[in-house]
């Protein structure tokens, strides 16, 4: 078949070409069964666009949902608001349970963070304040009493973590920073200051607090290999330093939660 002569129109930002046979100077009927359909479908597909735009426009808020894959169950929902979490946050297991609770404004984590255990009884909940742990986190155990108390300040963990046996007894740590000392000054000018923790946990943060330029204690973290942190000073023959150390520690607790404790050492090296 020769085609010939192509008119062009305008509609809606599309252009449809119209073709014709150029013999019969019309067109086929199977051309304008397309073009109907054509025409069809963009007219409903434009529908649809202007009024997901008009939706955007009057309202902004909406709820983002996802779902697990194999069983079509519902897997989380985010508030939207402004094209920014605003409202809560949820998260499910995939057998529909409540897994996680996220309070947001303007995609800054706000108020009350719960994680859920799957009977429906909280595991964790933790106080945001602009998007930072402020406030008491608390632990629980399945059964919903209460397993620990950890203490928070501008998202730093602080001293004062409290923790109770699955009946709500309080339990008592006696777990404490042990120092010890190298005196090497009359072989390399060097003292060494070793820090450890007394029941010998290997997997521990040691930090010596210090005031900054602006007048603000801050933590060093102090350099730790398999469980002891070193502080080394070095002091040319007639010199001296004396001054009162602050060290943290930082570990886990046989039940897993985060744990802070302090200690001072006077520190006293004469080198004569």
């Amino acid at each position: 078949m020769v085609f010939g002569q192509h008119f062009f129109k305008n509609i809606n930002s599309f252009i449809i070409y119209f073709i014709f046979d150029k013999k019969l100077n019309k067109m086929k009927p199977a051309y304008i069964l397309l073009l109907i359909l054509f025409l069809f479908s963009i007219s409903c597909q434009q529908t649809l666009n202007n009024a997901n735009e008009l939706v955007e426009k009057q309202d902004s808020s909406y709820v983002k949902k996802a779902y697990f894959e194999k069983s079509g169950t519902l897997k989380s929902e985010i508030s939207v608001k402004n094209k920014m979490k605003n409202g809560p946050a949820k998260e499910y297991y995939a057998t529909g349970e409540l897994r996680t609770l996220v309070n947001y404004e303007n995609n800054i984590k706000v108020g009350e963070t719960i994680w859920y255990y799957q009977n429906g009884k909280p595991y964790r909940v933790t106080p945001y304040v602009n998007g930072m742990m402020d406030g008491i986190r608390k632990i629980y155990y399945e059964n919903g009493k209460l397993q620990a108390e950890i203490p928070y300040k501008n998202d730093e963990l602080i001293e004062g973590t409290i923790e109770y046996d699955v009946n709500g007894k309080k339990l008592d740590s006696k777990v404490k920073i042990v120092f010890k000392t190298q005196d090497l000054l009359k072989y390399s000018n060097e003292f060494i200051l070793d820090i450890s923790l007394s029941n010998n946990f290997k997997n521990v943060k040691f930090f010596n607090e210090i005031l900054s330029t602006s007048n603000k204690k801050i933590r060093i973290l102090i350099d730790t290999k398999k469980g002891t942190g070193k502080i080394v000073y070095n002091l040319p023959p007639g010199s001296f330093e004396m001054r009162i150390l602050k060290i943290y520690a930082e570990y886990n607790t046989s039940l897993g939660n985060p744990k802070l404790i302090s200690s001072s050492y006077n520190l006293a090296i004469d080198h004569r």
